[in-house]
């Protein structure tokens, strides 16, 4: 649900190389930021003091860590650095320390985060309100809660729930435990709908649309651009894993491998017999998830067209959706 992050390295020699190493948490931290929609990051070189705040040392974290960020997708102009020591406060708020004052002259992490700029609210797409909870509340009776992540919602304003086509009138609407009239593009809101009594009639994963314009299509096989990180074994047709789109999590099955990519996108070898799993690769896939889920394509609806696979726990790769069945 986050515009923006601020990722928290650690800058001791040994310690950050383990975290870029493969199956190191850096990494998959990363690409989670990314395929949960965060395109601003603020990189905090943490742990400086242990590094007698040395210029050098955090010199080598920004030349490792930076080419890595750009390979999953960050823009040079949405990449922050800041070197910090986060037991001893030197540069969150202040700069006291005269070893760090010697050659670094920026902001501090608070004004760092002061000064991140405001994501673009997609207010003129038609309404998709992803539930995330469902419960029932003093004030609204059997409420759900989720992001708005397109669009505009009103009280009284009628909504259709997919995938099971109900069509319902949002009755009240709070934001941050405040009544509100209205909700855009962003806003997280708790909100009851009119004629839904008992809390099994919703559940998370459903979707709220405009009625009136295309609803969020539904389907349980979809075409996918993967990102591997860190695989257990090499990827194969009949692969299983747990889907994470949106606010859903689902058993899947990579039932085909369509291509593998080369590091421009192209295509480098139609229908591999697996991915290997030595080294990140981009790949295009076929899944098929064990029941039918709301999905979007990544170029319509980004938020809802983004996901991220994970096996025992483990994030091994991140996709986008290219084409729905």
């Amino acid at each position: 649900q986050a515009d923006a992050a601020v990722l928290v390295v650690n800058a001791v020699p040994g310690e950050f190389e383990m975290g870029l190493d493969h199956g190191g948490q850096t990494k998959e931290h990363v690409l989670l930021l990314k395929s949960f929609g965060v395109r601003e990051i603020l990189v905090a070189v943490n742990k400086m003091d242990r590094c007698n705040f040395s210029q050098e040392r955090y010199n080598q974290v920004v030349e490792q860590l930076r080419p890595f960020l750009k390979q999953t997708g960050f823009k040079d102009s949405f990449i922050r650095w800041c070197p910090v020591a986060g037991l001893s406060g030197e540069n969150l708020t202040k700069r006291q320390d005269p070893l760090l004052s010697a050659w670094y002259s920026g902001p501090t992490l608070l004004e760092m985060i002061d000064d991140f700029q405001p994501a673009e609210r997609l207010t003129n797409y038609p309404v998709r309100l992803c539930i995330s909870d469902v419960f029932r509340s003093a004030t609204l009776g059997v409420t759900v809660g989720g992001k708005l992540e397109t669009g505009r919602l009103r009280t009284g304003d009628k909504v259709v729930l997919m995938p099971s086509k109900d069509t319902y009138a949002c009755k009240a609407m709070e934001r941050q435990n405040e009544p509100v009239k209205e909700a855009t593009a962003g806003d997280n809101v708790e909100l009851s709908l009119t004629g839904v009594t008992d809390t099994n009639a919703l559940s998370i994963g459903q979707v709220l649309c405009s009625p009136g314009f295309p609803l969020v299509k539904v389907s349980s096989q979809f075409t996918a651009q993967l990102l591997t990180l860190k695989l257990p074994r090499p990827l194969t047709s009949g692969y299983q894993v747990v889907l994470h789109l949106h606010v859903v999590a689902v058993s899947a099955v990579i039932s085909r491998l369509v291509s593998l990519l080369d590091k421009n996108l192209a295509v480098e070898k139609q229908r591999p017999k697996c991915i290997p799993k030595d080294r990140s690769r981009a790949c295009v896939v076929e899944i098929v998830t064990s029941k039918p889920v709301c999905v979007e394509l990544f170029s319509e609806f980004r938020s809802l067209g983004r996901f991220t696979l994970r096996e025992q726990g483990v994030t091994i790769a991140a996709g986008v959706v290219k084409e729905i069945r």
